[in-house]
């Protein structure tokens, strides 16, 4: 009985996971059309290269084509390895192309002299019901060259009310605001995959996500040190709270126009981001993302308050933001 006993404490997991009772992502619903093993000729790869691509995927990465077509000249390229994945929408007649994209440019690269290939691999085709779950299926398949959460973030959102007249370009710089202004523990929004954050604006916050950046293209130029992180988590604080107001502060914050008084919070507050920074470059004074957020929220306060500001000191612990 001892032994059983210890036998089955021996097989108890030894790297446990935590259990989940809730995403904020829906979950992916498809059908597989079709799966089978394929010669990936030259004639299929152009064929499968000309299907549509849809909004948000990235254009090709021309070192990953070089490194695949390196891999398989030096016989290190294992065909069978690869799948082919496409999708058709419901409704749509198009077929979209979810990955395969640098493996079928650099199959069409090889010589002459080495055809025919015996290059089997595997080809399946999903169908799903609306855009938003064929940005979703792109979001999770399997990838040969990573695709970073910035990406598939991008893509999940592109097309959704929160995206809605924001340039592609600023979606990182968002998603990372968007994460510091909704937690302060690092640990916390780094355990939550990018799908889940992806749910959670478009669900929740898709208005103030689209406010934030939507001004943030528009002041976007007006300052270099503007595009961090710990600052747009301030925009999104403040706009949350009051849309007007929030242009009235920021405006001149970033611009450093009407402002008359040194003892106007606004100014204060740009002077200090230009004078700090998170990494000692150029003479500025280094202080954590975190630090810079609770600074700008502050100094909200106080212009909401009416108060003026003669120092700026360092603030550690986040203060209600007030409207």
């Amino acid at each position: 009985m001892k032994d059983k006993e210890q036998n089955k404490s021996e097989q108890q997991i030894k790297v446990p996971v935590k259990q989940r009772s809730a995403s904020f992502s829906p979950p992916l619903k498809y059908k597989i059309a079709s799966d089978e093993e394929i010669n990936l000729t030259k004639a299929r790869a152009f064929q499968f290269l000309e299907l549509k691509t849809f909004e948000g995927e990235r254009p090709v990465r021309e070192r990953h084509v070089q490194f695949l077509f390196d891999e398989w000249s030096a016989n290190r390229f294992l065909w069978q390895n690869i799948t082919l994945a496409s999708c058709r929408v419901a409704g749509q007649p198009e077929e979209y192309r979810i990955n395969g994209q640098h493996t079928c440019w650099m199959r069409v690269n090889v010589p002459e002299r080495y055809e025919p290939l015996d290059c089997k691999v595997r080809c399946t085709v999903y169908t799903v019901q609306d855009e938003d779950q064929l940005r979703t299926l792109y979001s999770v398949f399997d990838r040969g060259a990573p695709r970073t959460a910035h990406h598939v973030g991008t893509v999940i959102l592109l097309g959704s009310d929160a995206a809605e007249g924001i340039s592609k370009h600023h979606f990182g710089l968002l998603m990372a605001g968007f994460k510091i202004w909704w937690s302060p523990n690092k640990f916390k929004r780094e355990n939550m995959s990018i799908n889940d954050w992806c749910g959670m604006i478009d669900n929740n916050y898709p208005v103030l996500f689209n406010t934030v950046g939507r001004y943030i293209g528009m002041h976007m130029e007006a300052a270099r040190w503007m595009k961090r992180a710990s600052i747009t988590a301030a925009l999104f604080a403040t706009f949350d709270k009051n849309v007007q107001a929030s242009d009235e502060f920021w405006g001149p914050v970033f611009s450093g126009t009407n402002l008359t008084s040194k003892t106007d919070a606004r100014w204060q507050l740009r002077d200090y981001l230009m004078s700090h920074g998170h990494s000692i470059v150029s003479g500025l004074e280094k202080v954590s993302q975190e630090q810079m957020f609770c600074v700008c929220c502050n100094l909200w306060n106080h212009w909401r308050e009416g108060k003026q500001v003669s120092t700026v000191k360092t603030v550690n612990e986040r203060p209600k933001v007030k409207g």
